[in-house]
């Protein structure tokens, strides 16, 4: 279900945006002009506390455990009317903010403010970090995000005297970086912020398929909403779902595979990358390729092609090339490019 609603892809996604962003970070990094300077040069840290004289009627909250890697978890909504705030809950937060959680760096506990609501307290459990220099959120992000700083601020935070390992504020402020210069800022600066900001989008719309799951899901199992009538489109290849498969023979090129299906009064031949298995782990007691050698009681295919005989469907994203008499007779040796 998550894969249908999207959640997985955005994730995925996110995650090939966020390399891209990294990259172009490292590669400034290696050629930057400018002299090293003190991070609290160009941020200011915990800026913001929230008072409880101001009497907020609704707080959203997020403690450090709902941040990994820039990914949010839902919030907590607190009605204070009913509810009482938690004694954590004080850092204020504003567009392009970064957390940092103090508490076991190599967890990876930190994120990205986009666009947060205006309600919004974060606990004190983080170091928010704000950019005073215009250099940029996703700028001061990737600065104190690479791996080396990682492993710099585990090692301060086990040399700690508190309970458990943790860092300070000002143990992010004396991390040193390049400062960029007004041409190299206005090279880097908006690739960097457009990439974060397609991050936030599908993070929103990752969230916004979950609350549509969880709303829809319970109606479907239930009943009270009725999709038997609803016509679903046809799926590329559905016609190979109930193709009753007489033999196959299966040749590699690259990443990729190409299937001869001979059965019934047609033969299909398909090709394209394998993203799943059959699922039937072997288990097939018969299967029409044991002409071709195979050991009976195995499903020769599920462990290489993606492709089951037994189950008789095809498991990848296929296309079809040829059909019937186009079919070369010598296929089973020919080699492809």
């Amino acid at each position: 279900w998550e894969q249908f609603v999207g959640c997985s892809t955005d994730a995925r996604v996110n995650g090939y945006l966020a390399e891209i962003a990294e990259g172009i970070f490292e590669d400034w990094l290696h050629t930057a002009g400018g002299d090293s300077v003190p991070l609290s040069r160009i941020a200011s840290f915990n800026p913001s506390t929230y008072a409880t004289k101001e009497k907020w009627p609704t707080v959203v909250y997020i403690d450090t455990g709902s941040v990994t890697r820039n990914h949010f978890e839902d919030p907590v909504v607190i009605n204070t009317a009913i509810e009482k705030l938690p004694s954590r809950a004080r850092r204020k937060v504003e567009n392009g903010d970064v957390l940092y959680s103090t508490v076991r760096p190599n967890q990876l506990h930190y994120g990205l403010m986009n666009n947060p609501p205006s309600n919004l307290l974060v606990s004190t459990g983080f170091t928010v970090v704000r950019d005073k220099a215009g250099v940029g959120g996703p700028f001061i992000y990737l600065a104190l995000t690479r791996p080396s700083i990682t492993e710099m601020l585990q090692s301060v935070a086990e040399q700690s005297t508190s309970a458990y390992p943790s860092i300070k504020s000002s143990d992010l402020g004396q991390i040193e970086i390049p400062e960029p210069t007004k041409e190299e800022l206005g090279k880097i600066k908006p690739q960097l912020d457009n990439l974060f900001e397609l991050i936030a989008q599908n993070e929103r719309e990752s969230r916004a398929l979950r609350e549509l799951r969880d709303a829809l899901l319970p109606k479907l199992m239930s009943g009270e909403i009725d999709v038997s009538q609803i016509g679903l489109p046809t799926q590329p290849n559905s016609h190979l779902s109930s193709f009753s498969i007489r033999s196959c023979c299966v040749r590699s090129f690259g990443r990729h595979r190409a299937f001869l299906l001979r059965g019934g009064s047609s033969d299909f031949l398909c090709t394209g990358p394998v993203i799943s298995r059959c699922g039937c782990d072997g288990r097939q007691s018969e299967h029409p390729c044991k002409e071709h050698g195979e050991r009976e009681g195995k499903c020769p295919l599920s462990r290489h092609a993606g492709l089951c005989p037994a189950m008789g469907r095809l498991l990848l994203c296929a296309v079809l090339v040829r059909h019937d008499a186009s079919i070369p007779s010598d296929f089973e040796r020919q080699k492809f490019p």
